[in-house]
């Protein structure tokens, strides 16, 4: 019956180190997905800057009507407008990384609770065995107590 509920909790405990193994995956690829979004933040902001400059650049050297420095606003409005859609994004991804990071958390407290279980279940299969071998050698001690008695009679 131990025996059994053992192989049981070893199941469980395998299950247990797979599913922290598959969530470290996910924490691994959501924090590159991070480290992308953070880079692709840096490197539009930087891109935009310079886009800034150099339209504003190419308006200073012209005479500009009213209607085309309206367009060059709204240009760079747009602009800014992505880059702070791509700040949202590389937010959402760290958010989504801290909750993976807890997930893990949980499935390694699960794991640890897992291995402690099939611990105790070890210790109790080895008191049993330990049990049935000092019960099998009173047994066999009874019987040659008795074959002895009767041999002697």
């Amino acid at each position: 019956m131990i025996a059994q509920l053992l192989h049981i909790k070893r199941i469980r405990a395998d299950k247990a180190d797979k599913a922290v193994q598959q969530q470290e995956y996910r924490v691994s690829h959501a924090s590159a997905f991070v480290l992308k979004a953070e880079q692709t933040v840096k490197e539009y902001h930087h891109w935009r800057e310079q886009e800034e400059e150099r339209r504003f650049a190419k308006a200073k050297q012209s005479t500009v009507l009213l209607k085309e420095l309206e367009t060059l606003r709204q240009e760079i409005a747009l602009l800014r407008e992505r880059e702070a859609e791509l700040k949202q994004k590389s937010a959402e991804a760290k958010k989504a990384l801290e909750e993976e990071q807890r997930l893990l958390q949980d499935k390694k407290k699960a794991a640890l609770q897992a291995h402690k279980t099939t611990e105790k279940f070890i210790q109790l299969y080895e008191q049993e065995q330990a049990e049935k071998e000092l019960l099998a050698q009173h047994q066999e001690e009874l019987e040659q107590e008795e074959f002895r008695t009767v041999a002697v009679m």
